[in-house]
């Protein structure tokens, strides 16, 4: 392929994006409008906006190369932006943008595409991170907790569970960094919700890979 012949592809591939760039950002300030009133993203809001186009666009692009690698059973759709059912994804997005899940950051939230087989097309499902998971207690809790402690345990850590039970009026835990500097692969995390006036609603949540 010439040089010119390559220049003015990769030119439309970056017009096409930009494209459904703004048809995302459209349906999602759609979204926010009718649920909030507001006829403009606040910069905060945008930020967001095209921090998801862009997370959900990465992974497209990464189930599509793996649908593309499969020899037998392949799935005759694409998985491009244009079998995306963009309406479910706006309204979405929305709802945990509101939050404040921002997938640019770690742990908050990841965006996983998959097959819709009742309209042909591909919804995009969203799975909290455990900051995620940590921002929603401390927001939205029904009863919200003093403190929220979140951490990722690694092969060397030292991690224990303690119950409660008769020997102790409340859950509990003991955890120990044994090596900073070589803490070996990540084996789970837990997440601990802290009631000082009452330590007997503490409650402790282990999570495995």
């Amino acid at each position: 392929m010439s040089e010119k012949k390559e220049t003015k592809k990769k030119q439309d591939v970056t017009k096409r994006e930009q494209t459904m760039a703004e048809r995302f950002t459209g349906k999602v300030m759609a979204e926010f409008t009718a649920s909030t009133g507001e006829i403009a993203l606040t910069n905060f809001q945008t930020r967001l906006a095209q921090n998801y186009f862009m997370a959900v666009d990465t992974e497209l692009a990464k189930a599509e190369a793996k649908r593309l690698k499969k020899k037998k059973y392949q799935d005759k759709v694409p998985v491009t932006w244009a079998n995306v059912n963009l309406e479910k994804l706006s309204r979405d997005v929305v709802s945990a943008a509101r939050i404040g899940l921002d997938p640019a950051q770690p742990n908050h939230i990841y965006p996983i595409p998959y097959k819709n087989n009742a309209t042909g097309k591909y919804d995009i499902g969203f799975i909290e991170g455990y900051r995620g998971i940590e921002l929603k207690a401390i927001k939205y809790g029904l009863d919200i907790p003093d403190a929220v402690i979140v951490e990722v345990v690694y092969f060397t850590d030292k991690f224990q569970s303690i119950k409660k039970d008769r020997d102790h009026d409340h859950e509990t835990y003991e955890f120990e960094v044994t090596d900073d500097f070589d803490r070996g692969e990540i084996v789970g995390g837990f997440y601990y919700h802290v009631y000082r006036d009452n330590p007997a609603k503490n409650k402790l949540v282990i999570m495995t890979l």
